[in-house]
């Protein structure tokens, strides 16, 4: 949940998040769905999508993420 809580745009930041789904992983790629309240006033209940990459050290990185539609 670190990256959907401390990624650099706020528009795409979540306070905290309350559940998280894995979407698909396929390799070293996978999407990750996080839900909770929006960063930002009026802080609203927001889904966000995560693309993830694994690297050789097995470490885990968010390259992308957007509002779910």
């Amino acid at each position: 949940d670190y990256y959907f809580t401390t990624w650099k745009d706020n528009d795409l930041r979540i306070n905290r998040v309350q559940s998280i789904t894995f979407i698909n992983k396929e390799g070293s790629e996978a999407t990750i769905e996080a839900f909770g309240l929006s960063h930002t006033e009026p802080h609203e209940k927001t889904t966000l999508i995560g693309e993830f990459t694994k690297d050789q050290d097995g470490s885990w990185s968010m390259n992308s993420v957007e509002k779910k539609r």
